[in-house]
């Protein structure tokens, strides 16, 4: 009895693994009939395409994306939620392409069974129900399927899956395989961008002084958190091609930045090149992924286009907040967005933020800044003896500096005491004016009457003349060592100079030197005040 109820159950577990098999065949053949219904009313190239260029357009609450049929490479971006300047009403394009430049993302199939063939330029041309897609005002999510068939009967279908109030977005790339063999096929997305820029990326005269941020590429792998990679060194044919287990590729400028990021696996790639048509190319490519006979298979990429917040970049990819150029003391710039964005959500006013920030900071240093002056104080008042120390060793420079270095230990002085508080201060001033420089936040931001933009310059150059203004009062204050001819001439060539080259900063930046001019010289009439009192 127990042989022939074991014998029964193996049977029945034969019968249902083969049933299993065929219901999941005929599944299948069932998708793939109602993906032959979904688009009949379109008809499939059977060959690939190489000169047909058709677009349309997808679009959320803040992004506008331009994709081309022929590939499904996205040609133009614009950030809805950003405008162009403060002058016009159109919205910021990061992403476009004309006849003499263009900035696209172009992503795809390549392997073995793969559709996208660049170096051909054969792509698919594909089929779609509409040529706009918006996202409702009721909904969080936006798909857009584009579909190709090939003679065999494989299906591929590219669908962008966009969000709601996001920057980041994924294309889907769904495989229908109806043949009894195994595909073979590797996701790759390349970054391309003309190295020569057009009039509209251009500055103007007026920018000759300006600061210059970096535009360029820069990628992240599992060596190396961040790297640069500029578009002269791809130009100069420094090509790479590494393995990563993961990581990201980006190209950037100032406030904004396009990224693809790899999805973690056991090997992926990064690679770069040049085109003849001076395009630098920054790519990513997958593993090889394997679809199985009679099967659906789906596989992913995340991009992201859209403005360089700190926050936002966080939650995407990891490291990808780095693309912001923070500069040398990165780790500080950080540190003092935070506390600006802190301040910011109480007093919703960059501008009374930068000065809340200013007035903090110069208070903290303020015991540097008395030390500072006190040692000046200090030098100036045995500087008739140091003349004279001069005057009797004139002929004997080695004596004359012992005497000095005896005349300073017999009054307790260092001589270099007075800059010991500055080189102190250099990471703080340098890590705050990076985040004034790269921060969007600033951009388009408003204050007082004749100041629209933070980020743009004074346009009647109103708070580069009282900076100046302030360092020629700054410079009076402070006690002089010899007055002479030339000391005197510094003391207003020196801020003209600095007034000259900040007409042409963002006004956000030249609020912050202001503000901490003026600060300072307050700090100077209380330090010598106190000094003076006693003395």
């Amino acid at each position: 009895m127990d042989f022939k109820r074991n014998f029964i159950i193996f049977v029945f577990l034969i019968l249902s693994f083969f049933l299993f098999k065929v219901w999941k065949r005929e599944n299948i053949l069932s998708q793939n009939s109602t993906m032959h219904t979904h688009v009949s009313q379109k008809k499939f190239f059977k060959n690939y395409s190489n000169s047909t260029k058709k677009m349309i357009n997808l679009s959320t609450d803040v992004l506008s994306l331009n994709v081309n049929l022929f590939g499904g490479d996205i040609e133009g971006a614009d950030l809805l939620k950003y405008k162009k300047n403060l002058k016009e009403i159109k919205p910021f394009t990061l992403l476009k392409c004309t006849k003499n430049f263009f900035y696209k993302i172009v992503s795809g199939l390549s392997g073995k069974e793969g559709i996208d063939f660049l170096k051909l330029k054969k792509r698919p041309m594909y089929q779609t129900t509409s040529g706009l897609f918006r996202l409702k005002k009721n909904e969080n999510i936006l798909k857009v399927p584009l579909f190709w068939k090939l003679k065999s009967g494989i299906i591929y279908v590219k669908t962008f899956i966009l969000k709601k109030g996001c920057y980041d977005f994924d294309i889907e790339y769904t495989i229908y395989n109806p043949l009894n063999k195994k595909l073979n096929v590797t996701l790759f997305s390349e970054i391309q961008q003309t190295s020569i820029f057009p009039k509209f990326f251009k500055n103007t005269w007026k920018d000759f002084f300006s600061l210059k941020t970096y535009k360029g590429a820069a990628y992240s792998c599992d060596k190396k958190n961040y790297t640069k990679y500029s578009f002269d060194e791809i130009k100069k044919n420094r090509k790479f091609f590494f393995s990563t287990k993961s990581g990201w590729i980006s190209m950037l400028q100032q406030y904004f930045s396009v990224a693809s990021i790899l999805k973690h696996s056991k090997k992926n790639f990064i690679y770069s090149y040049f085109l003849k048509n001076n395009t630098s190319v920054l790519g990513t490519i997958s593993k090889n992924k394997i679809v199985l006979p009679h099967s659906i298979q789906k596989f992913s990429s995340k991009i992201w286009i859209g403005p360089s917040i700190y926050k936002y970049l966080s939650n995407v990819a990891k490291h990808l907040n780095l693309i912001i150029d923070y500069g040398w003391f990165w780790f500080l710039s950080q540190f003092f967005l935070k506390i600006l964005l802190f301040f910011y959500s109480f007093i919703n006013s960059w501008g009374i933020t930068i000065i809340l920030i200013t007035v903090c900071l110069r208070s903290i240093m303020f015991p540097l800044i008395k030390w500072q002056y006190s040692s000046v104080n200090k030098m100036k008042k045995i500087q008739p003896k140091i003349s004279q120390i001069k005057k009797n060793f004139f002929n004997d420079s080695l004596k004359m500096n012992q005497e000095i270095l005896k005349l300073y230990q017999k009054e307790e002085i260092n001589p270099f005491s007075s800059f010991i508080p500055i080189l102190i201060q250099m990471p703080i001033f340098l890590a705050l004016y990076h985040v004034l420089i790269e921060a969007i936040e600033l951009r388009h931001a408003s204050f007082l009457f004749w100041i629209q933009d933070l980020s743009a310059q004074d346009p009647y150059y109103i708070l580069p003349i009282l900076m100046g203004i302030s360092m020629i009062v700054m410079n009076f204050n402070i006690p002089k060592m010899e007055t002479d001819d030339l000391s005197q001439k510094m003391i207003y060539f020196v801020p003209l100079i600095f007034t000259i080259f900040f007409s042409c900063f963002p006004s956000g930046l030249v609020l912050y030197y202001l503000v901490s001019n003026v600060v300072t010289i307050i700090q100077q009439k209380m330090i010598y005040f106190l000094l003076k009192k006693n003395t």
